[in-house]
């Protein structure tokens, strides 16, 4: 498996596959449309790339924990603090982008031909301090509707800085067993699903500390690696379709094993996938989290005009999905550059000036402390 400054290229690819399929997904949404159209929506299978980006979340911070543990480095605060500058930057101007579209054109009239689930979005009740504010955190999906799953990430980052403690206590499978059980039983009742997630998280960090045996086997066997590579993705793509509807939680789940499969065969080494080596590939992974983010409300601001054109309305969804694919990954990439990551610079400083000025206090300041 290839690695770039600390990320692994193939899983970089695999997970920029999330913000482009749901954003067309969205777009697709938007207007009132044909059934067939909502087929094509059922099809993309959102859920299933949703579950499989926790999955790898939960690897790639575990992996993180472990190693930083294991050079004696492990520290809580200084993970949260890593987190925090590594999603807020982009969170809060995303915010600020949708926060104009709702001020200047949103509430003026309404958009004809909208379907009822876009018109359930930024209801004008909850135009107030508190609701600006708790989405501005990250805590409320009213300005980022798709910033519910934000929920779920902090829930399951903080988990990781005590993955270790598990390990050595050997409670990390009993722990992994408890959330999957809560997960099926009471997930959907939880703040924004969070229940439903944090076991996807465990199952990604699991595969950390999978025996040594199991990367050696699928080395050694090539037909096993990739029959089980296989079974993996077909597993992943129509986890959806094997419990009717009202079953769902247990597909997640099935879902997400299927995803720690595929990280297993890729960060074991035990299969090839040059096609997710590609600099394209490694590009979308790079502005995915800003492309998840931005594309609502720049989906909003070129649905308005487009919603006053002829064209039907199957052809302002497909049309409204290109635009915005199109507008997005350029206005993404600036995001990447100029504010993610500088964010993450400024966090490395604010680390780095913090621990400093720790260690130049005088010993009896720190022994007090």
């Amino acid at each position: 498996m290839q690695e770039r400054e600390g990320q692994f290229v193939e899983l970089q690819s695999i997970r920029a596959l999330l913000a482009p399929v749901v954003l067309i997904e969205h777009c697709l949404g938007y207007f009132r449309t044909a059934e067939w159209v909502d087929t094509v929506r059922w099809a993309l299978n959102d859920e299933a790339l949703l579950v499989t980006f926790f999955t790898m979340s939960g690897y790639l911070m575990a992996l993180a924990v472990l190693k930083r543990d294991e050079q004696g480095k492990n520290s809580a605060t200084d993970f949260y603090v890593r987190r925090l500058f590594r999603l807020y930057p982009t969170i809060l101007a995303a915010s600020a982008l949708s926060l104009a579209y709702l001020l200047t054109l949103h509430y003026g009239r309404p958009i004809p031909g909208a379907s009822e689930w876009m018109l359930d979005r930024f209801q004008e009740d909850r135009m107030t301090v508190l609701h600006l504010a708790a989405s501005a955190a990250g805590l409320l999906a009213f300005l980022l509707p798709p910033l519910w799953t934000n929920s779920a990430e902090l829930a399951g980052s903080a988990l990781m800085p005590w993955l270790p403690h598990l390990i050595r206590r050997r409670l990390f499978w009993v722990t992994l067993a408890a959330l999957g059980i809560v997960s099926v039983l009471v997930g959907s009742s939880t703040y924004y699903g969070v229940g439903l997630y944090l076991v996807d998280f465990m199952i990604g960090a699991a595969v950390c500390v999978l025996p040594t045996w199991v990367g050696e086997r699928l080395r050694a066997s090539k037909r096993l690696a990739y029959g089980v590579l296989l079974i993996a993705f077909v597993t992943l793509a129509f986890s959806g379709m094997i419990l009717p509807e009202g079953h769902h939680r247990p597909t997640q789940i099935l879902a997400s094993l299927g995803a720690a499969a595929i990280l297993t065969c890729i960060t074991t080494g035990s299969v090839d996938l040059p096609f997710l080596r590609t600099k394209f590939g490694t590009f979308m992974g790079d502005i995915g989290f800003a492309m998840y983010l931005l594309h609502f409300p720049v989906m909003c601001l070129i649905a308005w005009p487009l919603a006053l054109t002829t064209l039907g309305s199957e052809a302002k969804a497909f049309t409204l999905a290109g635009l915005t694919l199109a507008t997005t990954i350029p206005l993404s990439y600036l995001s990447y550059r100029y504010v993610e990551m500088p964010g993450q610079r400024l966090g490395k400083w604010f680390l780095a000036q913090r621990w400093s000025a720790w260690l130049s206090q005088p010993r009896s300041t720190q022994t007090t402390a």
